[in-house]
């Protein structure tokens, strides 16, 4: 008797395994389906962490800026790199201002999905006039790779050229 149900549990499992490896190989099919040009592009979206390079990064935003602000680089400029998960719900819910209370700790399936990133923050001070400062915006907004404006600064100067400080959040893939 203990010999036929292990082979009905050697069934069942040889079973699953067959299913598994169905699904596995469905999955390669529909993941090689998908044009080259099309991953590749996703892979700039939100690179790889060990794909990513900061300094290939900072020259890209450099260069939009020195485009933008008509010359103008970046100055003060100040990075560093994290998990997601070490972040706290008043930076990933939008709108809240504290730290959560446990009736609104967040959902679990969330924070579990954050821990599959991490991201590149980068801090910067610019000068510009108020115009070209937003043409920059929209550049750092259209780039390929997923970038927020986490923070946001600006004084007021001399001849229309105002100081903006500003700080970038990149979101890696781990």
């Amino acid at each position: 008797m203990v010999q036929k149900q292990i082979q009905e549990a050697q069934s069942i499992n040889n079973d699953v395994k067959i299913q598994i490896d169905k699904r596995l190989a469905d999955l390669e099919k529909q993941k090689n389906s998908i044009d080259v040009n099309d991953r590749t592009k996703a892979k700039r979206i939100v690179p790889l962490e060990k794909d990513f390079d900061p300094s290939a990064f900072l020259n890209s935003i450099d260069t939009i800026a020195t485009t933008n602000l008509l010359g103008k680089k970046m100055r003060g400029v100040s990075y560093s790199q994290t998990t997601l998960s070490q972040i706290t719900q008043s930076e990933v819910v939008p709108g809240t201002q504290t730290a959560p209370r446990p009736s609104e700790a967040i959902d679990p399936n969330v924070v579990s999905s954050l821990s599959n990133y991490s991201t590149f923050q980068l801090s910067f001070n610019v000068e510009a006039t108020h115009e070209n400062f937003l043409k920059f915006i929209k550049d750092i907004e259209s780039n390929e790779q997923l970038v927020d404006v986490t923070s946001l600064a600006f004084s007021v100067g001399d001849k229309d050229i105002n100081t903006y400080q500003v700080s970038l959040l990149a979101y890696l893939l781990k």
